[in-house]
């Protein structure tokens, strides 16, 4: 995890800015190990953020096509297209 990321501030999900910023946090770290494969529950660990926060950001990145989510244990992976 990169230090010059903000932290979840715990702001409304409508702060677009916040969410922005999340989305580019998680695609890094999916960038620099790309054989990471992480549960909500896993990455709320790992980012310090809810469990529900993590869900929606990583349905985000599926839906953009960057992650995929393993159906057998939940835990999204790398796109591969």
């Amino acid at each position: 995890m990169t230090s010059h990321q903000p932290a979840w501030t715990g702001k409304d999900r409508r702060d677009v800015v916040g969410r922005q910023l999340l989305r580019r946090r998680f695609h890094s770290e999916y960038e620099e190990l790309p054989g990471m494969s992480l549960t909500p529950d896993q990455a709320s660990r790992l980012f310090a953020l809810p469990a529900d926060v993590c869900r929606r950001v990583f349905d985000e990145l599926v839906d953009a096509g960057v992650l995929s989510r393993k159906w057998e244990g939940g835990q999204y992976v790398v796109s591969r297209h």
